[in-house]
């Protein structure tokens, strides 16, 4: 008996199919004429009409026949039917099984709601907004919060519940799928041949085989080495995601200003994110910055006309005694690691490095993804501090109302300041050096041992440590690393 009243599953036909069918049903119905025209169809195509009951089967070709308009009418969408998907470095593509408009209708409180949510989404995407499931949440909530509707307001309840409760992941997930609102991409990341990716992994296996000899060596010690790397973080951001309709042709939203962070990582016993330095754009290269000192606890700035780091910058900022401590003659000498950008060289860099008894070494060219620690956890735990806490902030000036006035304005939200940037900064930082991952350690820790800058706890660098990405270069390069590691013995520190 259970067995006889257990639901069946329903049967998805793909639309390519169903196509298929209703254009061979034009055929037929032109060669034979209508009388018989859905018998014919389901004993053609067995494969889409599986029921055992003959009536479901010829109820399901008429239903076809009759919406072949409608059905045409909604392929013709260009948004409609196409997504992707990237997980694990594999980009996907797959097309929906069903048209528009199936599954379960709305309640009549979301029939109140997503028109609404969809004119504000419209409103702050064409506001330059960078939009996410959490924002368009909130966006719900507002509505609700702020509703003078005789029912759908903050007091409406559906089984119990508070209205702004329902607005879970799932429903706004649902709001999305329905209005085809998906993250998008600004740009993406450009791709090198594979000949000059065997260059950068060579250079990289040999890189790897000289830390090993001079960490056995007693040459690095894991107590004096650092890494400091820059993050772009108006440009980066910008190549985060940010939601919008499918079929877009442009993706772009407002820009702040121009900010580069340098972050400095510190490894050995008390591995730690150091005192960031921020670089904010001024044609002036002003410091101070009017109306802007450098007061702020756990950060420091300066100023250039591109908002990158340069030579003179990076002469202060190997004497900021913010980033490394009080001036003075070190114990011992310290090595810095970075990446060759021209910023970080030059004589003055050199003349600078060389007081300070700093060893600056460069990673191989091209390789700053793989061999850079800050470029590993750090910089992306502090990006995604840095994004939620500016995304809260964004919550709070919409609903606050916070847009730029005036006849020469564009109408867009008021940019909150550098002040802002610099606390926002020190927070990030702050919250990042808190983190742990599973094991107790935390990212500065971690990154500086998986690229090899530093020893784990027992104190003995090994292959082992390494990230999988390089632990793979050096078993496909094991001739690069082995001449690194050559090399390793006649190196000397300056």
């Amino acid at each position: 008996m259970a067995d006889e009243e257990r639901r069946s599953l329903q049967q998805v036909v793909p639309i390519s199919d169903r196509v298929r069918c209703t254009d061979w049903m034009e055929l037929d119905k032109a060669m034979h004429g209508s009388k018989g025209l859905y018998g014919r169809t389901v004993d053609f195509f067995p494969a889409l009409f599986r029921s055992a009951d003959r009536r479901v089967n010829l109820n399901k070709a008429r239903d076809w026949w009759k919406k072949q308009e409608s059905t045409a009418a909604q392929l013709a969408d260009p948004r409609q039917h196409k997504y992707s998907t990237g997980r694990q470095r594999v980009r996907h593509q797959f097309v929906v099984k069903a048209l528009g408009g199936r599954g379960r209708q709305l309640g009549a409180h979301w029939e109140w709601l997503y028109p609404l949510m969809l004119v504000e989404f419209q409103r702050l995407r064409r506001a330059g907004v960078k939009l996410s499931n959490q924002l368009v949440a909130d966006m719900g909530v507002v509505f609700i919060e702020d509703s003078e509707h005789h029912v759908f307001n903050v007091r409406f309840t559906v089984n119990g519940k508070l209205f702004t409760s329902l607005l879970t992941p799932r429903r706004i997930q649902d709001f999305l799928e329905r209005h085809n609102i998906v993250y998008r991409r600004h740009k993406g990341k450009k791709q090198v041949s594979e000949e000059k990716q065997m260059q950068i992994d060579n250079a990289v296996a040999r890189h790897l085989g000289t830390l090993k000899r001079q960490f056995e060596d007693g040459i690095l010690d894991p107590e004096h080495q650092y890494n400091m790397d820059e993050s772009h973080f108006v440009i980066d951001l910008d190549d985060g995601k940010t939601l919008d309709f499918v079929g877009a042709q442009s993706v772009k939203y407002r820009s702040r200003e121009g900010i580069t962070m340098c972050v400095l990582l510190k490894g050995g016993s008390d591995a730690r994110i150091l005192c960031p330095m921020l670089i904010f754009k001024n044609k002036k290269s002003s410091y101070p910055i009017l109306n802007l000192p450098d007061r702020v606890d756990g950060v420091c700035y300066r100023s250039s006309p591109s908002a990158f780091i340069n030579g003179r910058l990076m002469c202060q900022w190997l004497q900021e005694a913010r980033c490394w401590g009080h001036a003075g003659p070190f114990t011992r000498a310290r090595t810095l690691w970075m990446d060759n950008a021209s910023g970080h060289c030059g004589s003055d860099v050199e003349d600078t490095a060389r007081e300070l008894r700093t060893d600056v070494r460069l990673f191989p060219a091209n390789a700053t993804d793989k061999a850079q620690p800050a470029d590993r956890f750090p910089i992306q735990r502090i990006k995604e501090h840095w994004r939620r806490l500016s995304e809260k902030r964004n919550t709070e000036a919409i609903r606050k109302g916070d847009w730029k006035t005036g006849s020469s304005s564009s109408g867009k939200l008021a940019n909150p300041g550098k002040q802002f940037f610099l606390e926002l900064a020190a927070q990030c930082v702050k919250l990042v050096n808190e983190e742990k991952d599973r094991n107790g350690v935390n990212w500065a820790k971690k990154s500086m041992v998986q690229c090899g800058l530093d020893v784990p706890s027992d104190g003995i660098w090994k292959v082992e440590q390494l990230s999988r990405e390089l632990r793979t270069i050096v078993e496909v390069y094991t001739d690069a690393f082995e001449e690194g590691y050559n090399e390793g013995a006649t190196s000397v520190t300056i």
